[in-house]
């Protein structure tokens, strides 16, 4: 009758270990995402106010340039649109670097917590089950002993 009872207990915890597993699991990830998805759009507002800023600045040059351009004479466009083009790409690159840092740490950070809790709380349930296991030996014992 103990073995029996005690086979039964490591079956239903175990299920029930894994059935949290699965439902942490889904919680990190749905967490994980929404963050990232938050970043993202952060990242993204972000960055079209730096365009915005970048294009406003550049339209206040060339209007510049234009009214000397009427004024004296005629500069060439050519170089101070391809430096435009490079300043730009060099800071979105920098601003997409910036922000899959943040986003992978971000991530770590999540992971080690879930990691952390899930030994904790694997350690609960190997405490529990023992002590279970402990106590119906002991039971069994003294039944046999009495009988």
């Amino acid at each position: 009758m103990g073995p029996t009872l005690r086979t039964g207990s490591r079956r239903r915890s175990s299920f029930l270990v894994d059935e949290l597993d699965m439902l942490m699991d889904k919680a990190a990830t749905t967490i994980q995402a929404t963050w990232r998805g938050h970043l993202t759009r952060k990242r993204l507002t972000h960055e079209h106010s730096a365009a915005s800023t970048i294009q406003a600045a550049w339209r206040h040059f060339i209007t510049r340039e234009y009214l000397a351009l009427q004024r004296d004479q005629v500069p060439s466009w050519q170089p101070y649109r391809q430096a435009a083009v490079v300043i730009q790409a060099h800071y979105r690159g920098y601003l997409t670097r910036r922000a899959f840092n943040e986003c992978r740490q971000a991530a770590i950070t999540i992971q080690a917590h879930w990691r952390g809790y899930r030994t904790r709380q694997e350690g609960r349930l190997r405490v529990e089950l023992v002590t279970l296991c402990f106590l119906d030996s002991l039971l069994y014992h003294r039944a046999t002993a009495i009988a």
